[in-house]
């Protein structure tokens, strides 16, 4: 598809997360959540029975036996109703303070 994507939201990597995730708005105006991190925590939040789970699988097997880090890239479309309700939660986590920050940005 050509056009601009529009960044509408970016999750940076942190240590505690150990991923970071960006939300684009498409040239056809669909809301895109891409998400890229360590294949310990990324593997509990891909969809069950989603294409190429098993191949993944068995690279990251391969590849971990070569010594090689890996990281898990994955994306969906977000309803724009679903990232505006998670939009406004962020943007309230944002401003509170502490630890409760950090677990509501989690």
């Amino acid at each position: 598809v050509h056009g601009s994507y529009v960044v509408k939201s970016v999750l940076e990597f942190t240590s505690d997360r150990k991923r970071m995730s960006v939300v684009c708005e498409t040239p056809t105006g669909e809301m895109l959540l891409a998400s890229k991190g360590a294949d310990n925590v990324m593997r509990p939040r891909l969809k069950e029975g989603a294409p190429h789970i098993a191949e993944m699988e068995t690279h990251l097997k391969t590849f971990s036996e070569e010594g090689l880090r890996t990281l898990i890239y994955a994306q969906r479309i977000l309803a724009r109703s679903e990232y505006e309700e998670w939009d406004a939660r962020y943007q309230a986590a944002r401003r509170l303070l502490g630890d409760e920050r950090a677990r509501q940005l989690e």
